[in-house]
């Protein structure tokens, strides 16, 4: 991927923006490897949540998950991996919107705002747009000497099949207008800020009311969510609220920064003050976390007790999953630490700086890794299936969730080695890439 949405905000040295930090990077490449284990364990998933009603019947088309989907305590892991793909999603485009919106509302004041905005934005779009149009061409050449890519000849998997890179695209055409309203609200007063953050809030809720019916009737007989469907788009509207939120976070967090640093005799109690009411103590972040776990798996906890596969499969529908948004957007309030009065440069140690150097090379090809992972699904799916291959005891499920789990390591490994070793120079040349 382009080093994004952060590295285009680091690109300015005159505008405010949260330094990019190693924590960051690294809830970037859990995003990427949460996606892979979704979608590694994601058929199997559906098949024994279809299996539950049935299990006590033993029933033949269950075959040898059947021992596993009655064994409610063995089956609990592998439904809370399938919270790890929206939270997945939910973490890139937070991640996005954090640095774009911020570093638009941090420029909003200059000549020629517009202008340079959307230079910018065109310069991403394009990016995106080149490194699909080099994975196609990739894919022509494995399909036509190495080994068959039937996606590659289907117009639809580098369309509707890439929503979520093109979700991306159209969310950094929102940065700049978004920024810009941020920066012209600090001139309103007081209660027109209050009616904008009450009707936005509003918004969410709707939003994720909206989800649950959505979630709860994905099973219905006529549900197709076609792209016509309204069901269809609400993916789409919950990202960008992601998006939006983490980008108004930004802000905030530039708000108080610059409180800090007005004097340099601010009290400690007032900063304590400060940190506190921008983004909590570190502390609090951590136990929001914790707590947003623990509410996945109670959730999944009690599915399963009842068992209810339609209750089951909604918790972590899609987008809608409340839970996975929550979940994301504690673990960024975590990742991007508190505000701090003109915090030290990182220094590293040589392991330390290389383990970082790492971190980000990898993390940088989420863009990559989506498009391989969604183009390639006939040639690593077999694969997933043949190494994690769905235990036929409850004794030997630890080693099913073992063995695809590793398998998802590998596929992102492979997939942002390939991003990083043969785009991203073939993009430095053209000036697309740092």
């Amino acid at each position: 991927m382009l080093h994004g949405p952060i590295s285009s905000a680091q690109a300015q040295p005159h505008a405010p923006r949260p330094p990019r930090r190693l924590s960051v990077e690294v809830l970037r490449l859990c995003a990427i490897i949460g996606i892979a284990v979704f979608h590694t364990f994601s058929a199997s998933f559906h098949h024994i949540a279809a299996c539950l009603p049935s299990v006590h019947q033993a029933a033949a088309a269950c075959g040898t998950m059947a021992a596993l989907a009655a064994q409610p305590a063995s089956l609990w892991p592998l439904s809370v991996m399938m919270t790890l793909g929206s939270w997945g999603n939910h973490v890139f485009f937070m991640i996005s919107g954090f640095f774009l919106v911020a570093s638009a509302y941090g420029k909003a004041g200059e000549p020629r705002f517009w202008r340079s905005q959307y230079r910018s934005v065109a310069r991403r779009v394009c990016t995106v747009m080149l490194t699909i149009a080099f994975y196609a061409l990739l894919c022509r050449i494995v399909d036509q000497w190495i080994v068959p890519v039937p996606a590659v000849h289907q117009p639809s998997r580098w369309i509707t099949g890439l929503e979520f890179v093109w979700l991306y695209c159209l969310f950094t055409t929102l940065a700049p207008p978004m920024g810009w309203l941020l920066h012209r609200l600090d001139g309103c007063r007081q209660t027109v800020r209050r009616a904008a953050l009450v009707t936005a809030l509003a918004i969410m809720a709707l939003t994720y009311a909206l989800n649950i019916v959505v979630a709860a009737t994905a099973s219905a007989p006529g549900i197709s969510f076609a792209l016509s469907d309204w069901r269809k788009w609400m993916s789409a509207i919950t990202y960008m609220q992601s998006f939006l939120l983490a980008g108004c976070i930004g802000v905030t967090r530039q708000h108080a920064s610059n409180a800090i640093s007005s004097t340099t005799t601010t009290p400690a109690a007032l900063r304590d003050d400060i940190n506190t009411s921008a983004f909590l103590t570190r502390r609090c972040r951590l136990t929001m976390l914790l707590l947003c776990a623990a509410m996945i798996g109670i959730a999944y906890a009690v599915a399963l007790a009842l068992p209810n596969p339609t209750l089951l499969t909604a918790i972590s529908f899609k987008s809608t999953s409340l839970l996975s948004f929550l979940l994301a957007l504690s673990a960024l309030l975590l990742a991007i630490g508190p505000v701090q009065p003109a915090p030290p440069a990182p220094v590293y140690t040589p392991t330390v700086g290389a383990i970082h150097h790492m971190v980000t090379a990898m993390a940088s090809g989420i863009i990559g890794f989506y498009i391989i992972q969604s183009v390639t699904t006939e040639l690593w799916e077999p694969i997933a299936h043949a190494v994690a291959a769905p235990p036929a005891t409850v004794g030997t499920a630890a080693l099913w969730y073992g063995s695809g789990i590793l398998f998802s390591l590998a596929l992102v490994v492979l997939a942002c080695l390939c991003d990083r070793l043969i785009r991203r120079p073939l993009f430095m040349l053209i000036h697309l890439a740092k």
